[in-house]
């Protein structure tokens, strides 16, 4: 019976044993991927809260993609509440960074390292995010109000985008589910709109915002 018992405690052992190399290799390998540019900003930080960048280029069908803006998207679920917040361009000390680091993969996603980057300058860990174009403004535009987005300031963005943002919270806040369901996304993927976020976990964190059966509040901050 006793030799039964250390055996089966040397077995137990050597299982922890194995289990703990694996889980310390593996975070060992992916932060390895993601240095090479493969792995997306993905861990959401909160389950009553999801981080998203948007960013904003010139052309998705260009080779060299121009950088026009960035944007983070909070979605608090326990509220509900949609919280846009301008990050590039803007009058701060990393501004300039986010520009020259700012690079795209031969598959046109986000690099991993830029991702990393802007999660450090903003403090804050970036679940996901969306790559959008001007033509896909254009489209989504026409879609919610007949009109597409004013970029007649390369320069300065942010005051024609933030009105954007707002008629596009409001027509989420108004229509919920059928913002997402009802448009054709395929005239937009992946010409003009890319994204690490799946349409099943975009409605279910939908589902989640709307649950409440409370108002979605929208709260857009730019310049």
């Amino acid at each position: 019976m006793r030799k039964i018992v250390i055996f089966l405690t040397i077995v137990v052992f050597l299982a922890c044993l194995g289990f703990g190399l694996y889980t310390s290799y593996k975070p060992d390998q992916n932060k390895k991927q993601g240095e090479g540019g493969y792995l997306p900003v993905v861990t959401p930080v909160s389950q009553f809260q999801n981080n998203y960048l948007i960013i904003h280029v010139d052309n998705l069908q260009a080779d060299n993609p121009q950088l026009v803006s960035v944007w983070g998207l909070i979605a608090y679920f326990p509220e509900p509440k949609l919280i846009f917040q301008a990050l590039y361009p803007m009058q701060t000390p990393t501004n300039t960074q986010v520009l020259e680091r700012y690079k795209l993969s031969s598959q046109k996603i986000p690099d991993a390292a830029w991702l990393r980057a802007l999660a450090d300058y903003n403090q804050i860990t970036w679940d996901n995010y969306f790559l959008v174009d001007n033509e896909a403004l254009n489209q989504l535009g026409n879609y919610v109000y007949g009109g597409g987005i004013n970029l007649d300031q390369p320069t300065n963005p942010i005051s024609a985008e933030q009105a954007f943002m707002q008629t596009m919270c409001d027509a989420f806040a108004a229509q919920g589910r059928n913002f997402l369901i009802a448009y054709q996304w395929k005239d937009l993927i992946p010409d003009h709109f890319r994204s690490n976020v799946s349409l099943d976990f975009g409605l279910v964190n939908t589902d989640k915002l709307l649950s409440p059966g409370l108002p979605v509040r929208c709260e857009i901050f730019g310049n």
